[in-house]
């Protein structure tokens, strides 16, 4: 699915550039910075289409959204730490991402 997807490529870029992953947090407010408000909800925008043609309906999309940022970067966060990481923490990224992707409809 979309989510799975996402949350991969999302990790590479992560792995790959984690000065420019970490330099995502916090997303910008609207009226805080218009342009890169606007470059950051760009791929939003995206993986909110191809959610919504996956059947999932707005108010879900939404909330899937978010649940998937919390993920990755709660995940990616650990992999550039002095976190833990190996077998369990993959396990614990699959089944976050797993009850993200369940929970499509109410």
């Amino acid at each position: 699915m979309v989510i799975r997807r996402t949350a991969r490529d999302y990790r590479r870029f992560a792995l790959e550039h984690p000065s420019l992953s970490q330099a995502m947090l916090p997303a910008p407010k609207p009226g805080e910075d218009e342009e890169l408000y606007a470059a950051m909800a760009s791929p939003v925008n995206v993986l909110a289409d191809s959610l919504t043609e996956a059947g999932v309906d707005e108010v879900n999309t939404v909330h899937l959204i978010s649940a998937l940022r919390a993920v990755v970067h709660g995940f990616g966060g650990r992999r550039n730490s002095a976190a833990p990481r190996g077998p369990r923490c993959r396990r614990g990224r699959e089944i976050a991402l797993a009850a993200v992707s369940a929970a499509r409809q109410p």
